[in-house]
């Protein structure tokens, strides 16, 4: 799968998997940005950014205190009606601009993407390319945000014109460091909105990346303000300022319905993009070693932490055992290690996720499942046979091939 969310096949999951030389020890410290200026670790208190790979401290993220989130609500509506009215051509111009910066810096994101993301090095450039696509996309939509003339009385007719929506509050997930902020932030000040971004604290270098190319491209001060901090204490407070006119969030579906429940309450219009749940329906007409590679491409990237990323495969009796047998033997050669190595899948993002995911292997075989391939900390598992499972599967390096008694006629 590609950073585009496009199935790739298994043998072009990565475009390519040498090795970046020497391998990074660090990434460039977190900083806020508000109001124009950059404020460091040495000006705040301090989370710690952790390699996947190697688990090391590899950088540091400065906190936002209360100050720093008004401050930086204050700059978004300051520079709300400026940005406004701001010919969306010359917005088209900077976020373009912007673009082009990613792909000139792509080696150093990149690289700093695999230091605090894990995904290997491949995937990683693959991604600013595909984020500084889809800003250019998203600059051009800006120019042709067209109204429309519609019939009125005899003596009149009715004009509707699109308007921004105003400030934005935009806030962001680890798993795709670059893109899902690149596109949120391409689509508002394309549209002539301001933005505070809250990206994850866990993968900060991607995002002040960002930050740095629109500003280096010449956007204003204010008009996009980056926060890292307390995600809670600064969703709550974003939230509840009468500056900001709409939510923005990419996330776990909990977070989610958290965030909608305080925007509701103001009646603040709220864009989620939440968790998936994909099943794979594989049919006896089909070619099942096929779809098991194509499968095996779409389920291993990005360590399976996408929403897009297949869960539950749906086999009928006929094609079956072809289709567990390819994917197990597909699966077991899959290389998984340090993103900076020659590999097909890198490590799960944090602790968190390796903690939150192994119980699913173990409850599945409990459930009378059979290890298909796999087993081991570091390796991708399978398991076939499952008739029913009392959790519900995420999306991580693990996949359930439903069993036989449960599958659909032939």
């Amino acid at each position: 799968m590609s950073a585009t969310g496009q199935v790739r096949p298994a043998s072009a999951r990565t475009v390519d998997k040498e090795a970046p030389m020497p391998r990074p020890n660090r990434i460039p410290d977190g900083e806020l940005h508000v109001d124009g200026r950059w404020i460091g670790v040495d000006e705040r208190t301090t989370f710690d950014v952790e390699d996947p790979a190697r688990r090391s401290v590899v950088g540091r993220v400065p906190v936002a205190t209360d100050d720093d989130v008004d401050a930086a609500l204050e700059a978004a509506d300051r520079a709300w009606v400026p940005w406004r009215e701001t010919s969306p051509h010359r917005r088209a111009e900077i976020v373009m601009g912007a673009a082009q910066l990613l792909r000139e810096r792509a080696e150093p994101i990149a690289r700093a993407m695999t230091l605090e993301n894990g995904k290997p090095y491949g995937d990683s450039l693959d991604e600013v390319a595909y984020t500084a696509d889809i800003m250019d996309s998203m600059a051009t939509d800006g120019t042709r945000t067209y109204g429309r003339v519609l019939p009125g009385s005899a003596d009149g007719r009715m004009m509707v014109l699109r308007e921004p929506v105003g400030p934005v509050a935009a806030f962001t997930t680890w798993n795709y460091p670059l893109t899902v902020p690149g596109r949120k932030l391409a689509a508002a000040l394309s549209a002539g909105c301001t933005v505070v971004l809250k990206p994850a604290e866990e993968t900060p270098a991607s995002a002040v990346f960002l930050a740095h190319a629109l500003e280096d491209a010449g956007l204003p001060a204010g008009v996009v303000n980056v926060l890292f901090g307390d995600p809670e204490r600064i969703s709550a407070r974003l939230i509840a300022s009468p500056v900001i006119r709409k939510v923005s969030f990419t996330g776990s579906t909990a977070v989610g319905q958290h965030l909608a429940r305080q925007s509701g309450a103001l009646a603040k219009p709220t864009m989620l993009e939440l968790g998936g749940h994909a099943p794979v329906l594989v049919f006896a007409d089909t070619d099942p070693e096929a779809v098991a590679a194509q499968a095996l491409g779409a389920k291993t990237h990005n360590t399976g932490q996408s929403c897009g990323s297949p869960i539950r495969f749906f086999v009928q009796e006929a094609v079956y055992d072809r289709f567990v047998a390819r994917f197990a033997e597909l699966l077991d050669a899959v290389e998984v290690g340090d993103g900076f190595d020659a590999v097909d899948m890198g490590p799960l993002a944090n602790a968190r996720r390796f903690e939150a995911m192994a119980p699913y292997v173990d409850d599945a075989l409990a459930r009378g499942a059979r290890l298909a391939a796999g087993g081991t900390g570091t390796t991708p598992s399978a398991t076939s046979g499952v008739r029913r499972c009392s959790r519900t599967c995420p999306t991580t390096r693990w996949s359930c091939v439903r069993s036989r008694s449960a599958r659909s006629p032939p």
